[in-house]
């Protein structure tokens, strides 16, 4: 008996399926930006495995993909975990279902010359993206040079206009990421911090929006699934990934190296216990709300109103 009921509901759910399809509302959008951790998502288009109706929009910078969100010009974001606090403070209502990655590395604050123990940052030009993880990563850095937001002057910009401004000498900090980090290397700048010094505080996740309907759900169900494929084969073909992703950008090979080997890809056991534990993602946001100011009052007070698993792969 128990098997036959499975068996109707599959059957009811693909009928439904090719109704939806057939009628075609049927649809997924879903913004993205530069990052390797969001890299799963274009080997899946690459390699067609993810499913009819879903769309990637491919913008520049963390800041256009919240924009997009706002706007409810996509479904879903592939963001941080500091600007899904922003969004949430904002009652914009999204939910976490997937981590991405986190960053051990891959993101950086340089400075164009071997820094010395003790940086005086007062009056100092920093690039760095606002409003996204940038901000939140700057008043980390800041914190342990006991210094603090008002005490530098803020150059507002995207990573991709890193290289620029600081080639003009129009910056004396940068808040980047990779490839960035490695471009600025490769130019005499040096690391003073990265996101190996405060593990378990950087995520990257995929949030869709609160409200999708059943057909998007199903949608989200095989992007996620998608993923983790994409995962594997960067896992078991890591030359060819790098290679495809390089390609992408248009950036050299050795790059995409660098980035991945910055960050950590949680697998789907990995997942189940983040979204599901959930202890440690809500003291993260915690700390996020804290250091942003941002009043407890203006988020969800509970972590399963804005985290689950449930569009994870079983594993049991």
């Amino acid at each position: 008996m128990k098997k036959l009921i499975i068996t109707i509901i599959i059957s009811l759910g693909v009928v439904y399926l090719f109704l939806s399809r057939s009628f075609g509302n049927f649809d997924l959008k879903i913004a993205t930006h530069p990052w390797i951790g969001y890299e799963s998502l274009y080997l899946a288009e690459q390699f067609s495995w993810l499913p009819s109706g879903v769309s990637i929009f491919y913008v520049n910078s963390a800041r256009d993909s919240l924009q997009l969100l706002k706007e409810r010009k996509v479904d879903a974001a592939t963001l941080t975990l500091d600007e899904v606090v922003g969004l949430l403070s904002e009652g914009i209502a999204v939910e976490i279902i997937l981590i991405m990655d986190i960053s051990l590395g891959a993101d950086a604050i340089l400075y164009p010359q071997r820094p010395s123990a003790v940086l005086n940052l007062k009056n100092k030009r920093i690039a760095v993206e606002r409003k996204a993880l940038g901000e939140f990563f700057l008043n980390e850095f800041l914190e342990k040079h006991g210094a603090s937001i008002s005490e530098v002057v803020l150059v507002d910009s995207p990573p991709p206009k890193h290289p620029d401004l600081a080639a003009r000498g129009e910056i004396d900090l940068v808040v980047t990421y990779e490839p960035y980090v490695s471009i600025l290397q490769e130019r005499g700048w040096f690391k003073v911090f990265d996101t190996s010094q405060i593990p378990d505080t950087v995520f990257d996740v995929l949030v869709i929006r609160k409200d999708l309907n059943f057909q998007q759900k199903l949608l989200v169900a095989e992007v996620v699934e998608a993923h983790f494929r994409a995962l594997e084969h960067i896992r078991i073909n890591r030359s060819d990934a790098i290679f495809r992703i390089a390609a992408h950008h248009r950036v050299d090979s050795q790059y995409i190296h660098n980035a991945l080997n910055g960050v950590y890809l949680p697998s789907s056991v990995a997942n189940h216990f983040y979204l599901n534990d959930r202890k440690l993602l809500w003291q993260v946001m915690q700390k996020v709300a804290k250091t942003l100011d941002i009043a407890k009052e203006n988020l969800p007070q509970k972590a399963e109103l804005v985290m689950h698993g449930r569009f994870l792969p079983s594993y049991e």
